[in-house]
């Protein structure tokens, strides 16, 4: 098999794998990573890739805001690093925050605040209050909504 079907072959995989579910450049550089090809080519198909539309920035970003806020209940500072990871431009992931309505936003911080205020076993206030912003924190969520929302489930 000579380069050129090799090339065909491997794009062909790779257009398979993109219409299964919203990829960045740097997934397909990834699932491609195992090929002994030069840098050259794989410019050669991530550009390929992104002129026939199987990987657009902007709708991956839209996607994975979407998703890691839903499902993941990820908050936007933990979905901003992992898209910079991703070597996401920044415009594109301020652009994709912005289409997050901050009453989703609350009302899925809120909920995973009230799971986690269940499984707190503290009587102190303060000790409590300090748990659910840690762990806020570490899901993504800002400290100022955060505090917010924390103080009017402790006030209950």
């Amino acid at each position: 098999m000579n380069s050129e079907q090799q090339l065909a072959g491997i794009l062909n995989k790779l257009r398979n794998y993109c219409s299964r579910s919203e990829k960045c450049c740097q997934d397909v550089l990834n699932y491609i990573s195992d090929y002994e090809l030069s840098s050259d080519i794989k410019i050669k198909i991530v550009k390929t890739l992104t002129d026939e539309k199987f990987i657009d920035h902007e709708r991956y970003v839209a996607a994975f805001v979407n998703d890691k806020l839903k499902f993941n209940k990820w908050g936007k500072i933990k979905i901003y690093y992992n898209l910079k990871q991703k070597n996401i431009e920044e415009k594109l992931i301020k652009q994709g925050l912005q289409l997050i309505a901050d009453s989703d936003y609350n009302e899925i911080l809120l909920s995973i605040l009230k799971n986690k205020l269940k499984t707190l076993k503290d009587k102190d206030k303060t000790k409590i209050k300090a748990g659910l912003l840690r762990y806020s924190y570490s899901r993504g969520f800002e400290y100022e909504i955060s505090d917010k929302l924390i103080d009017s489930i402790l006030v209950k």
